[in-house]
């Protein structure tokens, strides 16, 4: 180990344990705009664990103090073993949160290590982000870790736009950054067609998070109400955590915007083959009930669950090749086959989340070529996804619904505020 620590002094990386590594989106504060006003009125948000500054040993004069940059294919185990540090030693971590966040580094980032001066290791710090330290440190009862999240300040601001070429474009031109443009597309994705349904003249007003650090904006945050007017139809939508903190956007009767399934499970290419009950196998060759739809992609195409359930199967399974099979709720059921693989994050008998990836598009079992093969059963019968009628979410629960209209009165009164400032601003 006295080689390789030798090694790194002569490439010059001994640096202070306070290096780090920051990753953050600046955007200017007071720059001026017709379409965009801001407000700091405080309204009901949802609180965030905060913790104390995590405190960072100096360590003795003769300690060695080390920053690593990460390197494609590194893995926080494979660079302790660099310096001698065995995984065993961390045996008591190894299942943790913080030792699955350390398997998520990435190239380009950097992982401070202290070692004492007889080369054991005393601390790691590593810093994903502006607002996150994780630090693992050296204890008599073995290492232990600590998760620091900085404290944000959270302003509420309104914007205000009108469509005169696309939602994308006019939303920048609001000060939207990209990823509330996104989420605002998604949270109304199920009543408007965002590619071919707006039109000039349409009109979009949120209330959504601005993030500041140390007095700087840092990021956007939520969406907590939003309002889209196309064709003259009115469209809004209240964000709501329910009892087990999911969160949802909610109509102002509280009814769910969304559906309590997604209409396909792939971005695909084509549809190779329908519902068809007299459909020539192709690789088979004689008739045989097709009682799904394919959906031609390429190959490692992720796969996302269209709705939330519990994984009922999930294996290789006759024709159908590596198969996930998702029990939902009441008499719903889906099927994905032909996975060229499962996603590392789900197993038999686990919940998933609508939209999570449950694996990638291949060719496994009878398949001609890449593709999904994807089935909707009602009562275990097959039924045609592109034509059955989708169930919606669940509303609030009649005992929220009360507090749930109340915040949302105050939020569309703040929408409704917002609208007749930002436009007589901008006539003016």
């Amino acid at each position: 180990m006295s080689n390789i620590f030798s090694r790194s002094l002569m490439l010059g990386i001994i640096a202070t344990i306070t290096a780090s590594a920051s990753y953050a989106l600046i955007i200017p504060v007071d720059a001026p705009d017709h379409a965009a006003w801001r407000s700091t009125q405080s309204l009901a948000i949802p609180p965030h664990e905060i913790k104390d500054e995590l405190p960072l040993d100096s360590g003795s004069r003769d300690d060695i103090q080390l920053v690593y940059e990460v390197q494609a294919g590194d893995t926080i185990f494979g660079i302790l073993s660099k310096y001698g540090v065995k995984k065993a030693d961390f045996q008591g971590l190894s299942s943790t949160d913080l030792v699955g966040r350390l398997n998520l580094i990435r190239p380009g980032e950097v992982i401070n290590l202290h070692f004492s001066p007889d080369e054991v290791l005393e601390e790691l710090v590593y810093k994903p982000s502006r607002i996150e330290t994780i630090k693992l440190y050296r204890t008599d009862f073995g290492y232990k870790g600590q998760k620091l999240v900085r404290e944000i300040e959270r302003r509420i601001t309104y914007a205000h736009g009108t469509i005169n070429s696309s939602l994308f474009l006019d939303g920048k031109k609001s000060e939207l950054s990209e990823k509330l443009i996104v989420q605002l597309a998604t949270i109304f994705a199920w009543d408007i067609d965002f590619t071919l349904s707006i039109h000039a003249d349409d009109q979009f007003t949120l209330i959504y998070e601005k993030l500041y650090l140390d007095g700087e904006e840092y990021d956007t945050g939520n969406i907590l109400a939003a309002e889209f007017v196309t064709s003259g139809q009115v469209f809004r939508a209240i964000r709501h955590a329910d009892g087990q903190g999911v969160v949802n956007y909610y109509d102002p009767e509280g009814n769910n915007l969304r559906k309590a399934f997604l209409r396909t499970p792939v971005e695909f290419t084509r549809i190779s083959s329908r519902f068809n009950p007299r459909r020539r196998h192709p690789v088979l060759k004689h008739v045989r009930a097709h009682k799904g739809v394919d959906y031609v992609a390429p190959k490692g195409t992720p796969v996302r669950a269209t709705g939330d359930g519990k994984i009922e199967y999930m294996g290789t399974k006759d024709g159908y090749g590596h198969v996930v099979v998702i029990q939902h709720q009441n008499k719903y059921s889906t099927l994905y086959a032909h996975l060229l693989h499962f996603d590392t994050k789900i197993k038999n008998a686990k919940t998933v989340r609508q939209g999570q990836v449950i694996g990638y598009v291949g060719k496994s079992g009878l398949a001609s070529g890449y593709h999904l093969h994807y089935e909707f059963r009602v009562n275990k019968i097959q039924r045609d996804p592109l034509k059955v009628r989708l169930p919606k979410a669940p509303p609030i629960e009649n005992k929220r619904l009360a507090e749930f209209k109340q915040n949302t009165n105050l939020l569309l009164s703040q929408i409704d505020k917002a609208k007749n400032i930002l436009v007589a601003h901008h006539v003016d």
